[in-house]
């Protein structure tokens, strides 16, 4: 199931889903994510990352669900109505789904 943002969520049964062919490289996924964690803009405190694949003209998106060096866990944003990675991506690359 996938939610609308007006949607009260159960973060129990919740994952984020992304769809990496959407995806244009924009970073403001890992960018409020950064910000969520650390209240910093520093894409290296995201628990996601976007990365660029210049050869296929493609990225894809990681999402981590364990820690990972500087990387916190996702934690769907809580205290958030919705994961700001999938409110604010510009194209739906990223979807609350479960």
């Amino acid at each position: 199931m996938v939610h609308n943002l007006s949607e009260k969520l159960d973060f129990k049964q919740m994952r984020i889903a992304s769809f990496s062919e959407k995806c244009v490289g924009c970073r403001t996924c890992e960018v409020a994510c950064a910000f969520h964690h650390r209240r910093t803009f520093g894409r290296k405190s995201s628990s996601l990352s976007v990365r660029r694949f210049e050869r296929e003209g493609r990225f894809e998106i990681v999402i981590y669900e364990k820690r990972e060096g500087e990387r916190p866990a996702c934690d769907l944003c809580g205290g958030e109505p919705m994961p700001l990675c999938v409110k604010l991506c510009p194209v739906g690359a990223l979807e609350a789904v479960g």
